[in-house]
């Protein structure tokens, strides 16, 4: 009995960490059948993920553990959205406009929730936007080739709302370097190919959720960067 109740004290205090690990493990196992619908891959072959599904599950705890309740579910819905984009992204170099829509829908309720401030978010989505905007213009006059696709555009818009202008800058600038790091290893690999494309989604959506809790830990510094 006594084993039994320490066990039932333990379940108690961290309930608000196994539900959340749950619902995110559940929540990304759903998450095959829209790759499925999208054609990105079967169901069957998505269910052979489980670091994504414990990623998403960890997320979600460490945000109701961490923030408060709103915003907890808020971070939990976008990341769910996001990490599903970079995926699809990363096996077919699509990003579904259906998600781009939901997401900003649910961060146009966060605005008028009051979660989200209206300035940052416009100026986070100038920079969101503008930044990848022209890379994709001037790759495109010098190469002949799109840098970035219109959904890494629509990506972009859609981080900036949520994280703010000095948020984005990071995120754009560590996306950029990470995607560069990945270049330069493949083609140490398999040799240099300059028609090599590779998905720009995936470190997007990487570095955006780690500026995102970096900023929760070390505020004083992303303070900083804005003045």
């Amino acid at each position: 009995l006594f084993g039994l109740s320490i066990a039932n004290r333990i379940i108690m205090e961290n309930i608000f960490i196994f539900i959340p690990v749950i619902l995110g493990v559940m929540a990304a196992n759903t998450m095959k059948y829209l790759f499925a619908f999208f054609d990105v891959a079967e169901p069957k072959a998505i269910s052979h993920i489980p670091i994504y599904e414990l990623s998403l599950g960890l997320l979600w705890a460490w945000a109701f553990v961490e923030l408060p309740m709103i915003e907890a579910f808020i971070f939990s819905l976008i990341t769910l959205l996001i990490t599903a984009i970079g995926w699809i992204d990363l096996k077919s170099f699509k990003i579904p406009f259906l998600l781009i829509i939901t997401s900003s829908l649910i961060l146009i309720g966060s605005i008028f929730l009051d979660q989200i401030q209206a300035t940052p978010a416009f100026l986070g989505l100038s920079i969101g936007g503008i930044i990848p905007w022209a890379i994709m213009v001037t790759t495109s006059i010098f190469t002949k080739r799109k840098g970035m696709g219109t959904g890494d555009f629509q990506l972009g818009i859609i981080l900036g709302i949520w994280l703010g202008p000095v948020r984005m800058a990071l995120t754009l600038f560590m996306a950029s370097f990470f995607s560069l790091l990945m270049w330069a290893y493949i083609s140490m690999s398999l040799g240099i190919d300059k028609d090599r494309a590779l998905p720009f989604a995936p470190f997007l959506v990487f570095a955006a959720i780690d500026i995102y809790i970096a900023s929760y830990y070390y505020p004083k510094f992303f303070h900083h960067l804005m003045i």
